[in-house]
């Protein structure tokens, strides 16, 4: 027999169960999403604009519609998200993150309740998850009014401290609250803070209107130490090299820090399946939602994945089996923007029909399936002056046909232009088990 709180949880499953979900809307917003979660700056900053099921991956999108065919939480965690205020946002939030759930489930959340109102708008800050990675700010917007919304606009996010030094981070990254009314703030430190009292300032555009919230709220210092296992273990896919150098696990992700051989002949691009593992096959896998991963090289890599730091299982590895991969040699799109054609790409010759409508340089991919990456990185002209873009853009999948582009600031570059490739549907595969306990 399940519980009132799960009845609660499966009644939203069946909801969402008869909704009409726009594919092709995901697939657009999801893709941008992915591309600026994966960009590595020195400072990161991603905002997520997402509807209820709109998430900044597809890979999120895809797993959050299937858990909710078999949604099912812990007693603990569905007796938690009974009392607080706009719950179902909180299952939408983590339900696909096992380690926010354990942070929940071990009283290692921190409820808040830090209100600031602005006329008929009030922006409470209802918990917060703080370790020595980072914080997570969950917070929701209410109004007593018929203000949708969809209607609300968050445009800056900045956190202080009591005595106003702004908390200096790697990352940033949040959304815009939806029907649910609750989102979530995610702050990734640059260095690990032991400040308590912190000001949470959000700048918003409502109905055309700027309003600002200034919330003061207490965020207190808990004991943790990070587990950390140093393998420096190589494995090899297919003749490419990987060492796992380091996997340092904390309450909010897990941090797997990647090396790849100076002689492999290909360029690894992205690990779709690299999991924690423990001795009963439960497993742990990337985070889909935020940051997914911080590039410190072409060869090295720190990817993140959901977190168990409140598990204590007997044994534990990463096991990861399929990988992205190009050769080297043709890791890029030379490509003249005039002449409308494509001089080199890798083999196979997937890209085709070139395309300049206005600023967007266009082309078409040739998938048998659908691959949801936008796959365009940095441009750069025949001088070797980098091209400003926006990032990249993708239309749906139709006949085994992708329409992809980049949008280019301006047309004043030299031909040929030059597109290092971020992600491409060519992969190696097999068998990679480093144990670290």
């Amino acid at each position: 027999m399940f519980n009132p709180e799960e009845e609660k949880l499966i009644e939203w499953k069946n909801k969402y169960d008869e909704l009409d979900i726009p594919m092709d809307k995901i697939d657009q917003a999801l893709i941008e999403g992915f591309q600026r979660a994966t960009q590595t700056p020195e400072k990161q900053l991603v905002k997520r604009n997402r509807k209820t099921w709109i998430w900044s991956s597809v890979a999120a999108a895809i797993l959050f519609i299937s858990l909710l065919t078999s949604i099912r939480v812990s007693p603990t965690f569905a007796s938690y998200l009974s009392h607080v205020p706009g719950m179902d946002k909180l299952v939408e939030l983590i339900q696909d993150d096992k380690g926010l759930q354990s942070a929940f489930e071990h009283d290692y959340a921190q409820h808040i309740g830090a209100i600031d109102q602005q006329g008929d708008l009030k922006l409470t800050v209802e918990s917060v998850i703080k370790d020595t990675e980072g914080m997570f700010i969950f917070y929701s917007i209410q109004t007593s009014n018929d203000l949708e919304m969809k209607d609300i606009d968050i445009r800056k996010v900045k956190l202080t401290t009591k005595n106003g030094d702004e908390i200096e981070y790697d990352s940033l990254s949040y959304g815009n609250p939806s029907e649910g009314n609750m989102d979530l703030i995610e702050y990734y430190l640059r260095n690990p803070i032991s400040e308590e009292e912190f000001v949470l300032d959000v700048e918003a555009m409502i109905s055309g209107e700027k309003v600002t919230f200034n919330v003061p709220f207490t965020a207190k210092n808990q004991v943790v130490k990070p587990v950390i296992f140093q393998p420096n273990e190589t494995v090899m896919i297919e003749n490419q090299k990987i060492t796992v150098k380091e996997v340092t696990i904390t309450p909010l992700r897990v941090a797997i820090h990647l090396k790849m051989d100076e002689s492999n002949t290909k360029r690894l691009l992205s690990f779709e399946d690299i999991r924690l593992v423990d001795e009963n096959g439960e497993e742990w896998s990337k985070i889909s939602n935020g940051i997914t991963s911080s590039n410190i090289s072409k060869d090295e890599v720190i990817l993140y994945s959901q977190s168990n730091y409140f598990k204590e299982p007997k044994s534990l590895s990463i096991v990861f089996n399929k990988i992205q991969a190009i050769d080297k040699d043709h890791d890029y799109v030379l490509v003249d923007t005039a002449q409308k054609k494509i001089i080199e790409q890798p083999k196979g010759d997937l890209l085709s029909n070139v395309e300049l409508v206005g600023r967007d340089l266009w082309f078409t991919l040739n998938t048998k399936e659908e691959f949801h990456f936008s796959i365009f990185g940095e441009a750069t002209d025949a001088n070797g002056e980098l091209i400003e873009g926006t990032g990249g853009m993708m239309e749906g999948h139709e006949g085994g046909y992708h329409r992809i582009g980049i949008h280019l600031k301006d047309r004043q570059h030299v031909n040929p232009i030059k597109i290092d490739l971020n992600f491409y549907p060519s992969w190696i595969e097999g068998e990679a088990r480093v144990e670290l306990k």
